[in-house]
């Protein structure tokens, strides 16, 4: 089944998101969770790990976080009729939050949920991913072209490919070791250090959708392409890994000591 995206736990463990349900891989083999097992619905689009080691799952029925191997769903809004499809994760110490796909952001706490701003154009535009940068500003990727959005002290400001964004379609968000904003596009990389700029990459101009972003533990970056390829290096060289990928689209990567694991569309794990 087509993986979604992936995590990796503190134990090596890889958890596979899929439309199958969440798949877990160890060295006794693969463990499928799905409805059965108290999943919300079997098509998860997303996994993360929190700082206590639960594992949170977005999925096109709501948000469930799994502990101890019990699923608990978590109502996000019981007064709406939107379906409410979690897009993206954010870890904050003691909090999570999360960024919803018909627009909205909200975080997570032993007290539930509350919206974190009831700004109109939070509200209004479909989320796709969330990041945090050093100096506690929350930056959020739209779906819709409506650029990115910033929340710092309150106050959320919009920018678009006028001030370099590469495009308005954002699909991914990561933060580098200098505490800079990498912005991944469908038309390809912008990096944010005080000003926005564009970051060229060695590929086919009709191969620059990016899908995917990863700093390594050793400051590399890792983006995926939605077309094909993986690159590895830094804002001033991104190089293809693996000529196997150059074809293949790429969905989700994730990186557990020296070892590099590739979702793709439709051609498995790599």
């Amino acid at each position: 089944s087509q993986t979604n995206g992936m995590s990796i736990d503190s134990k090596g463990r890889i958890w596979l998101a899929s439309f199958d349900g969440l798949t877990i891989l160890d060295r006794s083999g693969p463990i499928l969770m799905n409805t059965d097992n108290g999943l919300p619905h079997n098509e998860v689009l997303s996994v993360i790990h929190d700082m206590q080691g639960n594992a949170w799952m977005s999925t096109r029925n709501g948000l469930a976080r799994l502990s101890d191997m019990q699923f608990q769903y978590l109502e996000i809004r019981p007064d709406s009729d939107l379906e409410m499809e979690p897009s993206s994760f954010l870890n904050m110490d003691t909090t999570v939050w999360t960024a919803n796909s018909v627009g909205g952001v909200y975080s997570y706490n032993h007290q539930g949920f509350k919206p974190v701003n009831q700004d109109p154009d939070l509200i209004d535009h479909p989320i796709s991913c969330i990041a945090r940068t050093p100096d506690s500003s929350v930056w959020l990727g739209t779906s819709d072209f409506s650029g990115l959005m910033n929340i710092e002290q309150g106050r959320v400001s919009i920018y678009a490919d006028e001030f370099g964004l590469a495009s308005n379609n954002i699909n991914c968000l990561a933060v580098d070791q200098n505490g800079d904003l990498i912005i991944g596009t469908s038309s390809g990389l912008s990096l944010f250090d005080g000003d926005f700029r564009t970051v060229m990459l060695d590929a086919d101009p009709d191969k620059t959708n990016v899908t995917t972003l990863h700093v390594a533990p050793d400051g590399e970056w890792i983006v995926g392409m939605f077309n094909g390829a993986v690159y590895r290096g830094n804002e001033h060289e991104l190089r293809p890994i693996d000529p196997a990928l150059t074809d293949v689209a790429i969905n989700d990567v994730a990186v557990f000591k020296q070892y590099m694991i590739v979702a793709t569309e439709g051609d498995g794990l790599f």
